[in-house]
């Protein structure tokens, strides 16, 4: 048997490794319960994340202005040789003036069948198994830009292109080109009964003209809104105008706009100016002038070389000017998270 002693010892020995095992249970207890709330108090938060652009900007309305010169001689009997936003030399004929009504229709008719000639020839051309896709680029390119006088003709080529190899209507002979070129023939060797109408100096043309080409930059530089505005409400037309040419390739966009965002333009800087219902697209223009200030509002004149032609019809515009373009990641407020340190940090999930 043990003695005494021994058996107090052993006593405080079974005594001390007890209370070790409660401390330390005691201690895995308390990191458990403390991980487990930190852990329901810290739920990790996702959302979706959007590619977004924001920015600061202003709307404006105003008025295209550009170099223009109106082109007299029009008339039923004249027909444009160009097309609109097309660019012309000094001397190049740009309208055709005939005599009378017959000699039109015949013109229409030679027209016609040079049209019809070349559709019947590429459809040779397809038949013989050369067919290409230039026909129908050039036929995007035209209602990209709005050239309504080439359309019929790449429309029936375009139907050429697609339909030629399967349908009757478009199989080409030789018999039906030789009638169309000598019925050309023919009407070629008659008095052709017109007169060539040349462009008096090089530059942009159109048909369209509204009764506003005297109005020039200088007339609406460092002007007053009601100034430039007044500029713009009675037209003086021209009767019989052909078009107008435009010179050189720089336009100008007479902007109304607010004081407060005026006053963050300089002259010289560029800025992005989106233009939106008569014309939609989007153009980098630089500041030419800025306005005197009158009731809150300020003329701005922007400048681009670039879209004179898909322009040069429109003379009333709507635009947003940007001030400044910021493009980045934008996600929800309870998807970031601060670490250690408080820097902010997010979960990618891949």
């Amino acid at each position: 048997m043990p003695s005494g002693k021994a058996a107090v010892h052993m006593r405080r020995s079974d005594f001390t490794l007890k209370l070790i095992s409660a401390v330390l249970l005691v201690a895995i207890a308390c990191y458990i319960g403390f991980y487990l709330i930190r852990s329901s108090s810290n739920t990790i938060q996702t959302s979706r994340a959007m590619m977004v652009t924001a920015g600061t900007s202003c709307q404006t309305t105003g008025y295209a202005v550009r170099d223009e010169y109106v082109l007299p001689g029009g008339g039923n009997n004249v027909a444009a040789s160009v097309r609109d936003g097309q660019k012309v030399s000094n001397g190049e004929v740009i309208a055709v003036e005939y005599s009378g009504q017959s000699a039109l229709e015949r013109a229409g008719r030679i027209r016609t069948l040079q049209a019809r000639i070349s559709q019947l020839r590429e459809l040779t051309d397809i038949q013989a198994g050369n067919l290409t896709s230039q026909t129908i680029k050039s036929l995007a390119y035209a209602v990209q830009h709005n050239d309504f006088d080439a359309l019929e003709e790449l429309r029936l080529s375009a139907n050429a292109c697609i339909f030629g190899s399967s349908s009757s209507a478009y199989v080409s002979t030789d018999a039906e080109l030789s009638a169309l070129n000598l019925e050309l023939a023919q009407l070629e060797s008659t008095g052709s009964g017109s007169v060539e109408i040349t462009a008096p100096e090089s530059g942009t043309f159109t048909t369209v003209t509204d009764g506003f080409e005297d109005v020039t930059v200088d007339m609406v530089e460092y002007k007053k809104p009601s100034e430039v505005e007044a500029l713009f409400e009675n037209a003086h037309t021209e009767a019989d105008a052909l078009g107008k040419l435009v010179r050189g390739t720089t336009w100008y966009y007479a902007a109304i706009m607010d004081e407060e965002h005026a006053a963050m333009l300089d002259e010289g800087q560029s800025f992005q100016v989106n233009f939106t219902k008569t014309y939609n697209a989007a153009l980098t223009m630089t500041v030419k002038s800025v306005g005197a200030v009158e009731d809150g509002r300020c003329v701005v004149v922007f400048s681009s070389e670039r879209d004179l032609a898909p322009t040069i019809s429109i003379r009333n515009l709507t635009a947003e000017v940007m001030f400044s373009n910021d493009t980045g990641i934008l996600v929800a407020k309870q998807a970031v998270h601060l670490d250690d340190e408080d820097k902010p940090f997010v979960y990618v999930l891949m």
